[in-house]
């Protein structure tokens, strides 16, 4: 492989969700079925803050310090998410989508991604 190929796919990588990138390194089948749970989050305020850091800062530096403020929030709970070995699906205005796989019961079949602490509790509790 050239230089460049091997920057083209590292480039691809964003755009390929952390689960089947590891299935396609190990050599795995990906089964058109899977288990687990989705984690929709949502930042409560995001308009009102955006709002008010337009009229305070104006346009450019209000969507400026609107990134400074919630880039932090997405960090953390991405890295809480790749954790788990989940993948973020899409983001949307302010939300977040993310997928966490459990087709081979890592979280014992009990809905410990979405339930019993997981990334969201372990994100939330700090």
């Amino acid at each position: 492989m050239t230089d460049t190929s091997i920057s083209l796919i590292q480039q691809l990588t964003a755009f390929i969700p952390q689960d089947f990138r590891y299935a396609l390194s190990q050599n795995q089948t990906l089964s058109p079925h899977v288990t687990g749970a989705v984690l929709f989050a949502d930042i409560s305020g995001f308009t009102t803050l955006t709002r008010l850091l337009s009229q305070q800062l104006g346009h450019k530096q209000g969507a400026e310090e609107v990134l400074t403020q919630i880039n932090p929030v997405y960090e953390a709970l991405i890295a809480e998410l790749h954790r788990y070995g989940g993948s973020v699906i899409n983001f949307v205005g302010d939300a977040i989508n993310c997928w966490l796989d459990d087709s081979q019961g890592c979280y014992g079949g009990n809905g410990y991604a979405g339930r019993n602490g997981g990334v969201y509790g372990r994100f939330a509790a700090r």
